[in-house]
């Protein structure tokens, strides 16, 4: 069973763990902080964010990097443009050299106009073998999470690392599809 690490409580990054971990795949969300992390362990649910939406057996929250990072195939970084810099920055040290990451935060950096894949990219450039991915598309948290089908695109100009994303994201009601023009997506 693959390993996920996203980094982000927001409304998309438990959104994006819940339907992962509901087929099974073992979900750690990386809270800001050790109240955040216990307070949403505890109530098995993000009623903040996703209300209603009970986390599967397979998900857990913690504030420890580390661990978070321990093991994972796979990275998303879900957390607001204005802060993805500094969030990549703070947990380079752990991600795994052989991890898939990705983005699914939308928007440009301010400041540099730089794409959110372009800043993983300088932040994490030592963590990487694989390229960076983003995950873009017509998706609504609230939807995707009541399981109303949709679909999204994962795109990297590393096919491979795409393809391997995508195996582990795709359910039955979330379709996803992989695209090599990550400018485009």
């Amino acid at each position: 069973m693959p390993t996920v690490t996203i980094v982000g409580t927001t409304s998309w990054g438990t959104t994006l763990g819940i339907i992962m971990a509901r087929q099974s795949v073992t979900v750690r969300l990386l809270a800001r902080n050790d109240d955040e992390a216990q307070r949403l362990q505890a109530a098995r649910e993000n009623a903040r964010f996703v209300p209603d939406a009970p986390f599967p057996d397979s998900l857990s929250v913690t504030a420890d990097a580390k661990s978070a990072f321990e093991g994972a195939d796979l990275v998303a970084f879900v957390v607001p443009s204005k802060s993805l810099r500094e969030n990549a920055r703070n947990v380079a040290r752990y991600v795994n050299r052989g991890s898939i990451v990705f983005t699914a935060t939308k928007g440009l950096e301010l400041g540099s106009g730089k794409r959110m894949s372009q800043v993983l990219e300088e932040e994490l450039g030592e963590s990487l073998t694989h390229g960076v991915c983003a995950l873009s598309g017509p998706n609504l948290a609230r939807e995707i999470v009541a399981e109303m089908p949709s679909s999204t695109v994962i795109a990297s100009s590393d096919t491979e690392a795409a393809t391997k994303a995508q195996a582990i994201i795709n359910s039955a009601v979330f379709r996803v599809y992989t695209n090599e023009d990550i400018v485009g997506v």
